[in-house]
């Protein structure tokens, strides 16, 4: 079955990965359009970095469809140009994440300029490094960027994710239980297991990589393992994130 399923999600490459950034898009799209709305909750004044977390996301994913197709015609070096924004874009989408639990935070247990400088901190030097590596010419442009993905979620990913989970359940116990609405509290506590569980696959299983521990925790060992790619699990994660958050 395993393999069965491996051949399938194989030969629909191009269509899921169109598939999987659609998923996180209009999640971003859904969720601006959500923080445009009057709220009394205090989430609502987060909204906006999760609905750029989605956005950025879906952009990202996107260029796995896209850039291959591109690559029949444009040069080498428009096609890695293409390839580090996708990258950067995908980072970004974590700094977002980490502003959007670090927001719910504030003003205790963290400071404001902390929430704000943190996500911006690690976002650029991640930038910083990246191009600095790929002007000393440390590894070819395929490998340097892959590398970098896998920094990226090591360092802001999975990070991101459990701040945000972190946040939302501060969010609830303070915000939430005292004003006795169940079903608010109900959607918002799923919304932050949706983010425990972006958090652990998003910073623990990444791309195929030369270094430990991405050279055994990878994307080639849980489709080996159960045959469904990681954005498989990932879609539907965001799927339950996005109506959550929308119903609460």
């Amino acid at each position: 079955m395993a393999e069965l399923l491996r051949s399938f999600f194989e030969t629909n490459q191009i269509v899921f990965f169109f598939l999987y950034g659609q998923v996180f898009f209009v999640v971003g799209l859904a969720i601006a359009s959500q923080s445009r709305q009057h709220s009394r909750l205090a989430l609502s004044r987060s909204l906006p970095f999760l609905a750029i977390f989605g956005i950025a996301n879906g952009l990202a994913q996107w260029g796995h469809a896209f850039i291959p197709i591109q690559a029949t015609y444009l040069p080498a070096t428009l096609v890695a140009a293409l390839r580090f924004a996708q990258v950067s874009l995908l980072t970004l989408s974590f700094a977002a994440l980490m502003r959007f639990g670090l927001q719910l935070m504030t003003p205790e247990p963290v400071p404001q300029a902390l929430a704000t400088s943190l996500p911006i901190g690690l976002l650029a030097a991640w930038e910083v490094t990246l191009v600095g590596s790929w002007l000393l010419h440390i590894a070819p442009d395929h490998v340097l960027l892959t590398d970098w993905e896998v920094f990226s979620r090591y360092l802001l990913a999975g990070p991101s994710a459990i701040v945000a989970a972190l946040g939302l359940h501060r969010h609830i116990q303070q915000e939430i239980k005292p004003l006795n609405l169940p079903r608010i509290e109900h959607f918002l506590h799923m919304a932050s297991l949706s983010l425990a569980a972006l958090a652990l696959l998003n910073g623990l299983i990444v791309p195929d990589a030369s270094f430990v521990p991405a050279n055994v925790l990878n994307y080639s060992l849980l489709e080996r393992t159960v045959g469904v790619p990681i954005q498989v699990f990932l879609s539907i994660f965001g799927v339950i994130l996005a109506y959550s958050v929308i119903r609460a």
